[in-house]
């Protein structure tokens, strides 16, 4: 435990004597989410829609009539990993992140104004965030498996035709999720504003945008470890030469 200049207590906060900066580091958090209801549903892009735009060509808009039923339909919409998981993949939650990050200002290092860490065009998140996970699991939100179930409604297509909105929709979720912030940049409450503000206000998969869907709290935010970001230099000759680190007092 280390002092700063006016006596207050800053874990894990050090002075590089070489460079007469303060460094924290990387930290890495356990973040755990619980889902609000209505629910969360998906409906990803489907492989012949993705190949029709890879080959400039147009994609059917006919309902896949060798669908059985509508579990069947709803099923097929849902993401899984190779063991059978239910969830869905990191990109969503970086995308949540990122529009999370048009509410938050943070300082960066090196001084000047507090800065918004994502705009309509760009976002700062890549340079102070990292997500361990390469695919989210899904719980009921307390620890088991979630159960889904068929979410029928009716839509709208481009022309302003009706159609009919078959999805899958989970009830009771929530996941977790790991961590790295380079304090070092911006401060881990920061980052936690920024899940806080992704969870209210962007939410995650299908019908988040103008629906109700997909928001979640952020109920467990776990400091695991703090490692050093700062890199070893070459040896020096003179003792009194060596880098040093001391305490702020």
């Amino acid at each position: 435990m280390y002092t700063n200049s006016r006596g207050a207590k800053a874990p894990g906060r050090r002075i590089d004597m070489a460079t007469k900066k303060a460094t924290n580091g990387e930290l890495i958090v356990e973040v755990a989410c619980r889902g609000r209801r209505p629910g969360i549903m998906f409906q990803p892009m489907p492989p012949e829609t993705l190949d029709s735009i890879r080959r400039k060509a147009p994609a059917s808009s006919k309902r896949n009539v060798n669908v059985s039923s509508e579990a069947d339909e709803a099923k097929s919409k849902l993401y899984t990993d190779g063991n059978g998981n239910l969830g869905f993949p990191v990109r969503n939650l970086w995308a949540c992140l990122v529009g999370g990050g048009e509410f938050v200002k943070a300082n960066l290092a090196g001084g000047g104004r507090a800065r918004q860490l994502s705009t309509g065009d760009r976002s700062l998140l890549a340079g102070i965030l990292t997500i361990k996970d390469s695919f989210i699991i899904l719980t009921n939100g307390n620890g088991s498996k979630p159960k889904w179930v068929v979410d029928k409604r009716a839509g709208k297509n481009k022309d302003g035709g009706a159609n009919c909105l078959i999805r899958p929709k989970i009830v009771d979720w929530g996941f977790r999720c790991t961590i790295v912030i380079d304090t070092d940049e911006v401060s881990e409450d920061a980052i936690k504003n920024v899940f806080l503000k992704g969870g209210k206000f962007i939410g995650l998969c299908e019908h988040r945008k103008k629906g109700r869907f997909g928001r979640f709290d952020v109920v467990g935010w776990k400091p695991l470890k703090r490692k050093s970001t700062k890199k070893n230099g070459p040896a020096k000759k003179k003792r009194h030469e060596k880098r040093q680190t001391v305490s702020v007092k």
